[in-house]
């Protein structure tokens, strides 16, 4: 059961983290910090602030952030559905 999930989690973060753009690092990180606690905005602010290497070890470390933030998620789409209608 371990593997599996580890796989998993694997899995999610290498085959979307490669395809993300800097718009959907941006969409994270807003996302990030406007709906998540205080320990997500922190993380926010570290990938806005990482390389491209450490980006992804922050990622790797939490692959839950893009699946509740990332530009799939529900949150970012009621975000952008907000930006629409002003």
């Amino acid at each position: 059961m371990l593997y599996d999930a580890h796989w998993q989690r694997k899995t999610a973060i290498t085959s979307f983290s490669r395809k993300m753009t800097s718009d959907d690092f941006y969409i994270l990180t807003e996302t990030m910090q406007k709906f998540g606690g205080h320990f997500c905005t922190k993380l926010a602010d570290a990938i806005r602030a990482a390389d491209s290497i450490n980006k992804h070890r922050i990622l790797h470390a939490f692959p839950e952030m893009i699946r509740d933030y990332g530009p799939e998620s529900r949150f970012a789409k009621a975000m952008l559905a907000d930006k629409e209608n002003v």
